[in-house]
């Protein structure tokens, strides 16, 4: 891998430690973990790696209404929720919001 390459993929996790760090130590992992869950269900679904090339909105929404469907809501609302901090801390938020607001998993 090339150090830009590289050098990229560590600013994203960075992008996501900072969206996620709030709460306990084990909170935080917790979160971490789930940002890693979503990470891999959009790579092996779309083969789209999301920290090295980003992730469209279509691949959030394939994630919390496919992906997601047989999750109880709570569940559902909380990878949201976790989307929703990745994107604010990327400055996109604005962007997709209307979109992502749409969706059943708004509500827990």
């Amino acid at each position: 891998m090339s150090g830009a390459i590289t050098h990229f993929i560590k600013k994203q996790k960075s992008i996501a430690r900072r969206a996620l760090a709030t709460g306990s130590r084990t909170a935080i992992h917790a979160k971490l973990l789930a940002a890693d869950r979503i990470h891999e269900a959009i790579l092996d679904h779309w083969g789209i790696d999301s920290v090295r090339f980003g992730v469209k909105k279509k691949h959030y929404i394939w994630f919390l209404s496919e992906y997601c469907s047989e999750y109880k809501p709570s569940y559902r609302y909380r990878y949201y929720r976790h989307i929703e901090k990745i994107l604010k801390e990327r400055g996109v938020w604005w962007q997709w919001k209307d979109d992502l607001e749409d969706g059943e998993w708004r509500r827990p």
